[in-house]
């Protein structure tokens, strides 16, 4: 799959690293078809090598959002080439 390392990090703001700056831009396309904003960060706003989708979690998330955002983003990161 796309995701290159584990990500989990105590904080609001997650960042996933992703192998290319395509997956990055296929996943973070993908989400917001879905219906969730995530942010993706390719070159030339980072060094090549380092793209990632940018994920925030906000006080107005119900864990049913939470939810929903977790295994949707589970299932593009899985097919995403």
């Amino acid at each position: 799959g796309p995701v290159v390392a584990p990500f989990q990090t105590a904080g609001a703001v997650q960042s996933v690293p992703m192998t290319s700056a395509a997956a990055a831009l296929a996943a973070s396309q993908a989400a917001h078809r879905a219906g969730i904003r995530v942010g993706c960060f390719r070159p030339p706003s980072v060094p090549d090598g380092v793209s990632r989708l940018r994920l925030t979690a906000r006080a107005t998330l119900t864990p049913l959002d939470i939810d929903y955002a977790c295994a949707t983003l589970r299932r593009i990161l899985e097919e995403t080439p």
